[in-house]
């Protein structure tokens, strides 16, 4: 317990039954996919993260609140079905300090989604999920990108 916050680790079977409607945060790495299986094997887990008021992800952690992220399996990177939190909506971390510009284009179409949100390292994307993608704050020093997929005719 941290003054008035108690902090709970999702990795702690006993830490998930004790929250009640917790602000989450999903920390990044790696093993995107490694993530999202754990979420989805925990009905509890999902229900407290697809419930929670406020949701903060970091690197991997933003990319699977996403309906897709573009993600890795053993050694090759594809689409993979995310939480779906942001509907529509695939997110890059690192954006520009990785190039990403192109390939989230790329990841875009081939997910189907309408919007992609590129994310630079050091900064954060701030919304209510019924007001975005037209209303939005950028925090901290890196860049936000949102773009919209263009119409099918």
């Amino acid at each position: 317990q941290l003054g008035d916050i108690e902090y709970l680790n999702a990795l702690i079977e006993d830490d998930i039954k004790s929250a009640q409607t917790p602000l989450i945060f999903i920390s990044g790495g790696s093993e995107q996919k490694n993530l999202i299986d754990k979420i989805n094997a925990d009905p509890r887990l999902l229900r407290l993260i697809v419930n929670a008021d406020t949701i903060i992800g970091e690197s991997a952690g933003s990319m699977v609140l996403g309906e897709y992220f573009w993600g890795r399996v053993g050694g090759e990177r594809g689409i993979l079905r995310g939480l779906g939190i942001i509907k529509n909506t695939l997110i890059m971390p690192h954006y520009t300090e990785r190039q990403l510009q192109e390939t989230m284009v790329t990841a875009m179409q081939e997910a189907g989604v309408r919007y992609g949100v590129g994310i630079d390292s050091m900064t954060a994307i701030e919304f209510e999920l019924d007001a975005f993608p037209a209303t939005y704050s950028a925090i901290g020093t890196g860049s936000v990108e949102i773009k919209k997929a263009a119409e099918q005719l």
